[in-house]
């Protein structure tokens, strides 16, 4: 996974995800050795902490307050929300292996998203970048940039249609399955997304449905000095999904989810055929938004079949989880997992079994400083070879928000990579981050 500073069947790998099977996450953090590996790094993110966060002078604590919160500019019918954040990063093992390499990136954000306030229907556009620049290692320069559009239109108080449409350069994340190891320099790649949803509610009962199809294009990559051709790794997805929701009570609903895929790639190297198909049905319960708690639980069944007889498929119990929680009106709680497919820069692998569960806290110390600390484990099982691993991570951030327009955050992360069956392939590593955000 990469790192995370936050199912239709089949999905890409982008992050993270873990866990399937007895998870202890006490017994996750002591065989990190967190409190051994990272003191060095605490202590440093200790005095960025106490420098950033509480030698600038900052507005009357009131995080939540509206007066705190991006106004954006007024265009109309439409508001405009640009957003910059600076950032700069000290990264133990910028390429995640278990021969580790330091830096030190600075990387700018900026966004700016358009928006309407209609008083029915709704449309959003956003236009986001990401520029990481690496202090010593310049083949790890990066430029990615995203084009996005989604709206709902209000049939009737009881009836929505909502499509969406993203056009993205981006690079492989490190550390996902989607990033290949051996290569020194960036994955790069195009992924065009669309879908549509649309949404009926018959008193008691909710019908909602999706259809979405995402093309993924990768670029050419020097290795060795040598031009390489990347379009084995060219696939595209479809995927569709049907929901029903029964209210049982003012607070409950039960619902069951099934949703399809269907995976086809460009080519098909060494005669191994790669294209798959699958589906998942789930069934549980919603509770509705209360002071207290929210989210929904439901367990299943997921299966994914591949054309070449060679692969072995997937097939067993899916489960998701999406639970928040308030102890007290500073402190939310929030304990997510589920369980995906998803596919490999490897040509001999057509599949990635990720389980995974999460657990993360938001507590504000002040009204206007946000403590977050996180811990997550997950359980990757590949098709094809031999391997299986365990990736944990954990972190920490602060934010000050001191006035409207500006905010600082201050994070630390660590994650660790236990692999069977592949040797010298796993990896542990740290990050100390410092951002300022600028907002209107």
């Amino acid at each position: 996974m990469g790192w995370n500073m936050s199912a239709l069947g089949v999905t890409q790998i982008r992050g993270r995800e873990s866990s399937g099977g007895k998870l202890d996450l006490r017994s996750s953090l002591i065989q990190c050795g967190l409190r051994r590996h990272l003191r060095s790094d605490l202590r440093l993110a200790g005095g960025l902490l106490s420098a950033v966060l509480f030698s600038i002078s900052a507005s009357p604590a009131r995080a939540q307050a509206l007066d705190l919160l991006p106004q954006g500019l007024n265009l109309g019918s439409f508001r405009l929300f640009p957003t910059v954040p600076v950032k700069v990063t000290y990264d133990s093992n910028i390429r995640l292996l278990n021969t580790p390499v330091n830096d030190i990136i600075a990387s700018v954000q900026p966004s700016v998203a358009l928006r309407s306030s209609w008083s029915s229907h709704q449309l959003e556009l956003l236009a986001s970048s990401n520029l990481r620049r690496y202090k010593d290692n310049k083949d790890q320069n990066s430029n990615e940039w995203q084009l996005s559009g989604d709206g709902r239109v209000d049939v009737d108080s009881s009836f929505t249609i909502s499509p969406s449409l993203t056009y993205a350069r981006k690079v492989e994340v490190r550390g996902t399955p989607g990033d290949d190891a051996r290569l020194v320099g960036q994955t790069r790649y195009k992924q065009l997304d669309g879908a549509a949803a649309v949404s009926k509610r018959f008193n008691r009962l909710s019908v909602s449905g999706q259809i979405g199809l995402s093309k993924l294009r990768y670029d050419d990559i020097l290795i060795g000095g040598v031009l390489t051709d990347l379009s084995f790794r060219n696939f595209t997805q479809t995927n569709g999904s049907l929901r029903l929701d029964y209210l049982i009570s003012d607070l409950t609903n039960v619902f069951v989810t099934a949703s399809a895929n269907r995976s086809d790639y460009v080519a098909n190297p060494f005669g191994l055929n790669r294209d798959g198909k699958g589906y998942t049905i789930l069934g549980g319960l919603k509770l509705q938004p209360t002071s207290i708690i929210s989210g929904e639980v439901s367990i299943g069944y997921l299966a994914q079949t591949f054309k070449d007889p060679s692969f072995k498929n997937f097939k067993g119990l899916n489960y998701n989880i999406n639970i928040s929680w308030k102890p007290t009106a500073l402190t939310t709680v929030q304990l997510g997992g589920g369980r995906s497919i998803v596919n490999s820069a490897l040509v001999g692998v057509p599949g990635i079994l990720r389980s995974n569960v999460r657990l993360s806290v938001t507590h504000e110390l002040l009204r206007d400083l946000i403590l977050s600390p996180r811990l997550e484990r997950e359980h990757e099982v590949y098709r094809g070879i031999n391997r299986s691993q365990n990736r944990t991570s954990a972190g920490i951030s602060a934010r000050r928000i001191i006035n409207r327009a500006l905010s600082a955050v201050i994070g630390y992360d660590y994650q660790q990579l236990d692999v069977n069956g592949v040797t010298n392939a796993g990896y542990k590593g740290s990050r100390v981050t410092l951002s300022i955000i600028v907002a209107k």
